[in-house]
């Protein structure tokens, strides 16, 4: 392979800081040659990183279906409340009632 057949695979990005304003300059591509080993890296490296979102996306789904769960449980509370209250606290789904008839009138 001659110098003009060399391949590169981008890696990522860097940015330097500016040392007088310690502000971020002009982000820049970051390269590696394409060397014996580097494009089966490659795709380990991007199947490993698509397997972490993949899991991050089932503990999202997990956490939306659950916080669904405790909403209906929540939602049926206030549909069949129970008779009496714990002492000291007041009994939501009769305040809930009262609020509505209050704006009704």
């Amino acid at each position: 392979m001659n110098h003009s057949e060399e391949r590169y695979i981008q890696i990522g990005f860097t940015a330097l800081r500016d040392p007088a304003t310690r502000d971020f300059l002009p982000a820049v591509p970051l390269y590696i040659k394409a060397e014996d080993g580097a494009e089966e890296a490659e795709q380990r490296l991007i199947n490993d990183i698509g397997h972490l979102l993949a899991l991050r996306m089932k503990d999202y789904m997990d956490g939306c279906k659950g916080l669904s769960e405790s909403m209906e449980v929540e939602n049926s509370t206030f549909q069949n409340p129970p008779p009496n209250p714990p002492p000291g606290r007041k009994n939501m789904y009769k305040m809930k009632t009262e609020e509505t008839e209050e704006n009704d009138k």
